[in-house]
């Protein structure tokens, strides 16, 4: 049946055409079909059915549906499309039940189902080991066997006797394979496979058997030990109930010897490192012999001999005591060994090496190594001489000093507690030989020297070196590589003077000098540094562009050409903003010039090798406003000018350490005191009047003590600014500096924000520190320790500072004069606070938005306007809290208020809070859901309170 068909004509006033093409089209619908689904075998309803319905409709559309059935075995649908469809039916453990029915339109279809039950499996087939197999293996046998797709579990039989009846593996999932232990050798074992599923269980299955061999000794080794001994060792293969007589071992396929053990020694092998030696076990039973076992391998190696001398190469001496090393890998792979051997009187080396490659190491005290490569070949000799040149021991130290602005004296030496100086870097006037000592280890110390501490005013006598020739002198820049500096000239003595000193332009040197042996130079020794013509005068001009007083402007100019000085000059400007520095070191610097609310000046590598005045002009910052917001009712607030930090500590000790400093002597007896100028050896910058520790000049104290400062209220701060004047001196290492926060009490560390025990620059320098104390303990009372220690000593040092400031500033704030607020593009107003009420200043209309604006005037311009739209509601607009009540709490001088909580009147508006404001003042705001608030310890008078909510 086609369908339906349809074809057209078009009608016109002058007749009708002809008939269009025609077409067919079938017009399918639905049908129902139910069904149930029955055990075959019981004919009961049968539950959890899987119904798939697989069909064609009449134009052959392909359709699928599917089903479960419920506990009465039914399934069904109301809608199927018309067709023909094969009804399967599917669960575990049962056949598939096949149908064919066709559905027709508006037809209903009944279409039971009956699934026939699996019912018992069939044993098991195919068993491995075959039945009745003989000379099987007795270790690592896997019993294989095949199951039907109905078993669901098993168990296995397994024994001597038959029939067997013990439970090797009780009933367990579907499998099959299993691994059995270790069986005995030459038995007979029984076996079966018994299955079962849910229809019931098959014990009476096939009962298979099969026949061990006799067990092969296991895991045959063969060890090489002390060169040509073989040790061999095996498994045991000795069986219960069986008569084990002895083994009998082979090398290369013949008999060398028989044992009752499990391990036998094959000794004094010839050598054989190529072909090796192969060797087998077999056990020996009363019952019959086992198979042979594995094969295991040993190749032997055997010894060369070395020998040879060791010469001096200047003198052709023979040099005794010297070390010949060997270490190499033997001709067998995976074997490495290594020789140590000693020259005796003649300088003769000699001794037995394993064959293979290795490399030699000789080596002398005095001399340079020498090395070579070579093969020791089996029982014959490799022989090796060699000449070892002498060391070219560099200098211990290289010491200049400047004797005028033409000469420089060098001295230089081997050992340091024989040096003893011609002259001295530094001045010794009035000084004692102790202080001299202690002043020119230090020297060393800083000069790097590690045996720095050796030196000694009473030094002992030097010993010659017969191999030395001459020095070579050189002189360049600090930072000159030596392949950089100049030839200065060549002396056979221990001392030279530089005469072209004068003629070098300025900068900082130094000199280095090798020495010349007979066959070696050695390498460079560098001296310290001096300086070349290197103060000059540095004047400093800062001015603002808002033409206001710059004093408090901090100007820094940091070394950057001779990073090992750690070289800072600091000043903070006064009226002036003028500041000379003089001296002042040349060289290239950094700079920066800052002021609080003007942008900050960074010039980098500023050259300065003459007298250089650098001007700045800082121009004033002109931030916007923050924050700005209108609220509903038209008052506006924003934040113009962040308020300049306030001066928490500025202290020069010009008179004195004040009495608000407290000390802590953690330990020893040394404490900080006052200078007044007398003291110079570790002054800071400034004017010489300083705090100070002096070890130096209390030799019998042993320093561990804090300076701190009064307590601070730096509470809201998130930045803080620590600036001083210091100079720290350790002697050699004997002594340590630190730089600490605390908070709440001088007990209750917060942070270290310097420690060192390496010298401050010469002269000391200025230094600046940056902390948060927002996340400390207590933020309203911090303290600054300045700790200094000898470390346990005494007679070190000492720790000098000036200056300390915290949080500084002069501004004046002048700099912002007012503000400007518009609505709606017109000018509303120019106030000088951070409010502006609109509703008191225009005629606002409810409802309304608005477009409102603000701008910060400054003494050199105006800022960038900051906008904000809102839309106006008056007061009356937003509900408030009612019934407020205020009582005098009896016998105090508190307020009680209380009122109704009101919530809000406004969709998409909450109620954060309530304010109260006390004649016109806010004085709190109470969180949402507190209808009370006392207002604490008042004065005799009377209030007006007004209480409102905040939305």
């Amino acid at each position: 049946d086609p369908g339906n068909e349809y074809w057209a004509i078009a009608v016109f006033d002058e007749g009708t055409s002809e008939e269009s093409n025609h077409d067919f089209a079938y017009v399918n619908g639905f049908g129902e079909f139910f069904g149930i689904t029955y055990d075959d075998d019981s004919g009961l309803p049968l539950a959890g059915v899987l119904v798939d319905i697989v069909g064609l409709d009449p134009q052959d559309n392909p359709w699928d549906y599917h089903f479960t059935s419920d506990i009465d075995g039914v399934y069904g649908s109301f809608e199927i499309i018309a067709g023909t469809y094969n009804f399967t039916g599917s669960k575990h453990q049962y056949f598939d039940a096949n149908e064919i029915n066709t559905v027709g339109f508006e037809g209903i279809v009944e279409q039971d189902l009956y699934l026939v039950p699996w019912g018992p499996p069939t044993c098991a087939t195919d068993p491995y080991p075959a039945d009745a197999q003989q000379e099987v293996g007795a270790n690592n046998i896997i019993l294989l066997w095949t199951l039907d797709s109905h078993v669901m579990e098993y168990r296995l039989m397994f024994d001597t006797e038959y029939p067997p009846t013990v439970v090797m593996q009780d009933w367990t999932t579907a499998a099959e394979d299993y691994d059995l232990p270790a069986l005995e050798p030459s038995l007979q074992y029984f076996w079966q496979i018994q299955v079962r599923n849910m229809w019931g269980e098959v014990t009476d299955c096939n009962i298979w058997g099969f026949t061990t061999t006799i067990t092969v000794p296991e895991d045959l080794t063969a060890t090489v030990y002390d060169v040509n001994n073989v040790l061999l060792e095996w498994v045991s293969s000795e069986q219960q109930d069986r008569d084990f007589n002895h083994y009998v071992v082979y090398r290369d396929g013949l008999e060398i010897a028989t044992t009752p053990e499990t391990t036998y020694d094959d000794e004094d092998l010839a050598y054989n490192p190529t072909t090796c030696y192969t060797y087998n076990v077999e056990a020996i039973f009363d019952e019959g012999d086992s198979e042979w076992s594995n094969n295991a391998y040993a190749c032997i190696s055997g010894f060369g001999t070395v020998d040879g001398y060791v010469y001096d190469a200047l003198t052709d001496d023979g040099i005794e005591g010297a070390t010949v090393f060997l270490d190499g890998e033997g001709e067998l792979p995976g074997e490495f060994f290594d020789y140590t051997f000693t020259t005796d009187e003649y300088g003769y080396y000699s001794g037995d090496v394993m064959v293979g490659n290795y490399d030699y190491t000789v080596s002398a005290v005095g001399y340079l190594s020498a090395f070579t490569n070579d093969d020791v070949a089996y029982d014959a000799n490799t022989d090796n001489d060699f000449y070892l040149e002498e060391e070219p021991f560099a200098l211990d130290y290289v010491i200049a000093t400047e004797l005028d602005d033409d000469e420089v004296h060098l001295e230089w030496g081997f050992l340091m507690r024989a040096f003893s100086p011609t002259y001295f870097p530094f001045e010794t006037e009035g000084m004692t030989e102790a202080q001299i000592e202690k002043h020119m280890i230090d020297f060393l110390a800083t000069m790097g020297i590690e045996n720095a501490t050796e030196f000694t005013m009473n030094p002992e006598a030097a010993e010659g070196n017969r191999d030395i020739e001459s020095f070579d002198v050189y002189r360049g820049l600090w930072d000159d590589t030596f392949g950089d500096m100049t030839y200065v000239g060549n002396t056979t003595q221990e001392q030279f003077v530089d005469y072209d000193w004068g003629a070098q332009p300025s900068g900082v040197y130094k000199w280095a000098v090798v020495v010349v042996y007979t066959d070696n130079d050695s390498d460079p020794t560098y001296s310290n540094y001096l300086d070349k013509d290197m103060e000059t005068v540095v004047n400093v001009e800062v001015t603002l562009n808002s033409a206001e007083d710059p004093a408090g402007t901090s100007v820094t100019l940091t070394n950057t050409s001779e990073p090992y000085l750690g070289l800072t000059y600091n000043v903070t400007l006064g009226s002036s903003g003028m500041h000379t520095f003089d001296p002042f070191r040349k060289g290239v610097y950094d700079v920066l010039v800052s002021f609080w609310g003007y942008s900050t000046v960074y010039d980098f590598d500023v050259l300065i090798d003459d007298v250089t005045t650098l001007e700045y002009l800082l121009y004033e910052i002109i931030a916007d406003p923050m924050d700005f917001y209108v609220n509903p009712n038209g008052f506006a607030t924003w934040i113009g000018s962040i308020p300049p930090p306030v001066t928490s500590i500025d202290e020069g000790f010009d008179t004195g350490i004040p009495s608000g400093w407290t000390q802590e002597i953690y330990s020893g007896t040394g404490v900080w005191e006052w200078n007044d100028g007398d003291y110079q050896y570790f002054a800071p910058p400034g004017d010489d009047i300083y705090a100070m520790t002096d070890s130096d000049g209390n030799t019998s104290d042993v320093y561990d003590v804090g300076l701190f400062t009064p307590a601070m209220d730096l509470s809201g701060e998130t930045s803080v600014v620590l600036e001083l004047d210091r100079n720290f001196q350790d002697y050699a290492g004997d002594g340590a500096m630190a730089i600490r926060t605390y908070s709440g009490t001088t007990s209750n560390l917060e942070e270290e924000l310097d420690w060192s025990t390496t010298d401050d620059p010469s002269g000391g320098g200025h230094y600046v520190y940056t902390f948060d104390p927002s996340g400390y303990t207590d933020p309203g009372a911090v303290y600054v320790e300045f700790w200094y220690s000898t470390e346990g000593g005494t007679w070190a040092w000492g720790f000098g500072i000036d200056n300390v400031q915290i949080n500084n500033s002069t501004r004046s704030g002048r700099h912002l004069e007012s503000y400007k607020l518009w609505l709606d593009n017109v000018l509303s107003g120019e106030p000088t606070e951070e409010w502006w009420d609109y509703e008191a200043n225009e005629a606002l209309v409810d409802g309304q938005t608005y477009f409102a604006e603000v701008a910060s005037v400054y003494t050199t311009g105006i800022s960038n306007k900051v906008p904000y739209t809102f839309t106006y509601h008056p007061c009356t607009y937003f509900d408030g809290p009612a019934s407020v009540d205020a009582n005098v709490v009896v016998g105090t001088m508190d307020v009680m208020l209380t009122w109704t909580a009101v919530a809000s009147n406004v969709t998409g508006d909450d109620v954060v809070g309530v304010n109260v404001f006390r004649d016109g003042v806010l004085i709190d705001m109470v969180p949402v859901g507190d209808n009370f608030y006392v207002d604490e310890q008042l004065g005799a008078a009377t209030y007006e309170y007004c209480i409102t909510n905040f939305y």
